[in-house]
């Protein structure tokens, strides 16, 4: 293993649902959009060639209920808005083998970097995921300096994780 920053900590950060809810949003488009893209231009297609028929029609309500169902998915998944261990306050620590994760109220998760499937970053977070399930969410204010941020992708390139 690589050795991280001696004692390379965020700041004391709170993960707001709306923050959450931005997160998994993402995540679906980048998973789910082509499907979404693919039923608009089948419709459009279809209409197009055969006219208002009842496969059309379901197409064009289904089109809708699709994106509902994915709007339910995200709301589902943001709703445990009392969950400590999903909006709690909490430091995130970046050691020499782990993660270690600290809550305010003083319960601690420890995570091995060769446990973790990968990394991903976007403009407002970096997440580490363990699962398909299993996210860590680090908004980048969370980092006290730019130089910090940079320790940390390093780290996680160093671990083939980013």
């Amino acid at each position: 293993m690589s050795a991280a920053p001696p004692s390379l900590v965020t700041v004391e950060y709170q993960l707001a649902p709306a923050e959450l809810a931005r997160v998994q949003i993402m995540k679906v488009l980048r998973k789910r959009l082509w499907m979404f893209v693919f039923l608009i231009a089948l419709a459009a297609y279809l209409w197009g060639a055969i006219g208002p028929h009842p496969m059309t029609i379901g197409l064009t309500i289904a089109i809708p209920l699709y994106a509902l169902a994915l709007g339910a998915y995200v709301w589902w998944s943001a709703a445990e808005r009392d969950s400590m261990a999903t909006f709690g306050r909490r430091t995130v620590e970046f050691a020499d083998e782990l993660i270690i994760i600290r809550l305010a109220d003083g319960s601690e998760s420890k995570f091995r970097y060769d446990h973790m499937q990968r990394a991903v970053e976007s403009r407002n977070f970096l997440e580490l995921r363990m699962s398909k399930t299993r996210t860590i969410i680090i908004p980048r204010r969370a980092f006290a300096t730019a130089d910090d941020l940079d320790e940390v992708r390093t780290l996680l390139r160093e671990e083939h994780l980013l």
